[in-house]
């Protein structure tokens, strides 16, 4: 009879350890699954918060490079236009861009929009404190345009706090900003220099429209965004 009740007990020994260690299994995968307790653990619902401000970057960029495209370059303060394109030369005044103004352009643009997109982080919840600063913006137009955005998040719950600023990807976009900006610059230079009746009459490429006699605007669809630049031609 004693040696029965002692081989119960360790049979009973024997499957509390094997329950042990199947909790601590589930456990260990339910925590490595970034759940705790039925919730999501801190740093995935920072990873989360990453993802999330990642794509409110690439969308804002994106809308910027759409915008400052179809408007010359430029953002904000613009030149004369006409039905929605820009002048880019009403004579004597040559409206044409540099590469650095331009860049400054879209870097004025995401740091007055991206604000927008992230919206204060209001679909975050669950006791999350998220606060955030002002993006430190840089642009390069080159083959293409590369635009990298450092933005400071504090992310805290209880005792747990993260910190995010130089942690997302820089966007390059294939636009075509750079040779589209070569090309009205010389589509301008041409003309003055050569006192051309209508731009269209250059070949630089691009596709030049004639609207009528006075008005040539140039039309460049690459990507599925649309560039123009309208040239008023006066005397010089």
């Amino acid at each position: 009879m004693f040696l029965k009740k002692r081989g119960q007990t360790t049979l009973f020994i024997i499957i509390g350890i094997v329950i042990l260690v199947v909790v601590g299994i589930l456990f260990y995968f339910r925590s490595s699954l970034g759940v705790e307790g039925g919730e999501v653990s801190f740093s995935s619902k920072v990873d989360e918060i990453k993802s999330y401000t990642q794509d409110c970057i690439d969308n804002t960029v994106k809308n910027g490079l759409v915008e400052i495209n179809s408007k010359a370059g430029y953002y904000g303060n613009i030149p004369d236009s006409y039905e929605g394109y820009v002048y880019l030369y009403n004579a004597p005044n040559d409206y044409t861009l540099s590469d650095a103004e331009v860049e400054e352009n879209i870097k004025s643009y995401v740091e007055n929009n991206l604000d927008e997109c992230i919206d204060e982080y209001s679909i975050f919840k669950g006791g999350y404190d998220i606060k955030s600063g002002d993006p430190v913006v840089s642009v390069e137009i080159g083959e293409l345009t590369n635009v990298n955005v450092k933005y400071p998040v504090i992310i805290r719950k209880g005792n747990e706090k993260a910190e995010l600023f130089d942690d997302f990807k820089i966007v390059s976009v294939n636009d075509g900003m750079k040779k589209s900006l070569q090309e009205a610059r010389v589509a301008v230079d041409n003309f003055i220099q050569n006192d051309y009746i209508c731009v269209a009459d250059q070949n630089v490429g691009g596709g030049l429209n004639v609207d009528d006699v006075d008005l040539c605007s140039w039309l460049n669809v690459d990507d599925d965004i649309e560039y123009r630049f309208m040239f008023v031609l006066g005397e010089i």
